[in-house]
């Protein structure tokens, strides 16, 4: 088995390349070669493969060996649809790489990035290194993990991890060396609560927030001391959470309250939630949310009394979702039904698509096979009548299947008023 020349991508233990000929997998090569400990490690792993590990990560398949017989690398599965985890809870990437992505969409990737923790500790190892790269996400939310030479295997007696990453490591591990330290189920939790925390709650850490006491606080110490922006003892952490961020329980009382118990002091006597314990949480947090009523791809926790996210749009300015909205495209025929359906929305909904000026968006409707519908020609006069802006072709097109993102230009502005004022004067 060969490589092709050139790097795919290079890391801290080696590089990532294309196999000749076999479109489907990638080899790593390591920059220095192995010890007879980590050989035998991967050789371990290689043997422990299953086909259950094989569907949620990037598990090592077959070793690779030089001309004179050495370990230089291995093989493994190329994964090809799939982004990093972090393009998904930061609100910025996620706009332009998960334009579908909604409050939703992040509780159901959650509960498959819990369900990926268990499946790992099923099998018999531990995700030491836990960090925000190594989880990639494809876009119907399932999730693979990748760098997995660096896991635990067993209790970490023979083969342990040696690498880890501050920001994801829990309180008792801070300041120690993480390569001489045997990871527990405990301590791979805490790293899930991380991953789980920045996913619901737009990329934020759960110990970054606002510090009452005297001097700086910065998050590696605000770790070491247990001091979980959010939690309700602010006697003891003598923090706040930053501004612009969602209330703890957006997702519901259940995640609020397992999120509070993995980064409280004791969590490191083993009450830490498990995956398990998350993904039931996640299930039934996505199963009970309220849509907003001014925005429709805006959710949250029916416990609220208000969207959370329209307060942080529009305090901090910031596009927390994409704003599309998945529909099966629409036959001309059916356009009436459709436009009746939209009339059926919360008239608050209805207004924000003419504000193109503030929203920045205008409702479009698809013919069939996807052919997009640009002018008057085969639609029904009604349609048109009661279309909500007087310039149809620069600001409203006839297609419900998506919302999408209009140009800031006032020229494409509602002049009918519907938006409550004429919006060419702004």
């Amino acid at each position: 088995m060969s490589t092709s020349s050139g790097p795919r991508c290079s890391g801290g233990e080696g590089i990532i390349r294309a196999v000749a000929r076999r479109p489907e997998l990638l080899a790593k090569l390591y920059r220095h070669t192995p010890g007879p400990h980590d050989v035998d490690k991967l050789r371990a792993l290689v043997r422990a493969a299953t086909p259950d590990l094989l569907t949620v990560t990037a598990w090592p398949t077959d070793c690779l060996k030089d001309r004179k017989g050495a370990l230089v690398g291995f093989v493994m599965q190329r994964i090809t649809d799939a982004r990093p985890l972090y393009e998904l809870y930061s609100p910025r990437s996620r706009v332009q790489h998960f334009p579908y992505a909604d409050f939703r969409f992040l509780l159901h990737a959650a509960s498959n990035v819990a369900r990926l923790f268990a499946a790992v500790e099923h099998a018999g190892f531990l995700m030491g290194d836990v960090n925000h790269g190594n989880i990639l996400v494809r876009g119907n939310g399932t999730v693979v993990a990748v760098d997995c030479d660096s896991f635990q295997v067993g209790d970490g007696s023979i083969y342990p991890c040696r690498v880890g990453t501050e920001l994801f490591l829990p309180p008792e591990l801070i300041g120690r060396d993480v390569g001489a330290v045997r990871r527990t189920p405990a301590h791979t939790a805490y790293g899930l609560a991380v991953l789980l925390f920045h996913l619901l709650f737009m990329g934020r850490h759960p110990f970054a927030g606002r510090f009452h006491g005297a001097g700086e606080m910065p998050i590696e110490k605000a770790i070491a001391a247990s001091r979980f922006a959010y939690a309700l003892e602010t006697r003891r952490t003598q923090m706040s959470p930053p501004p612009f961020t969602p209330p703890l329980a957006v997702a519901g009382p259940e995640t609020a309250d397992l999120f509070a118990r993995a980064f409280h002091p004791d969590g490191r006597c083993g009450s830490r939630p498990t995956p398990e314990t998350w993904v039931k949480a996640l299930d039934a947090a996505k199963g009970s949310l309220t849509i907003c009523g001014a925005v429709p791809w805006h959710q949250h926790a029916s416990e609220l009394n208000s969207c959370p996210w329209c307060t942080i749009e529009h305090g901090s300015g910031a596009k927390l979702f994409g704003g599309l909205i998945r529909a099966a495209p629409a036959a001309l025929g059916d356009v009436e039904t459709l436009w009746t359906r939209y009339l059926g929305m919360p008239i608050q909904a209805r207004r924000n698509h003419c504000r193109a000026r503030k929203t920045g968006y205008r409702l479009q409707l698809y013919g069939a096979r996807g052919r997009h519908v640009d002018s008057r020609r085969g639609l029904p006069a009604s349609v048109w009548r009661s279309a909500p802006c007087a310039r149809p072709r620069a600001l409203w097109r006839p297609s419900l299947s998506r919302w999408s993102r209009l140009p800031s230009s006032s020229s494409l502005a509602c002049g009918r008023g519907c938006c409550g004022r004429d919006a060419r004067t702004r």
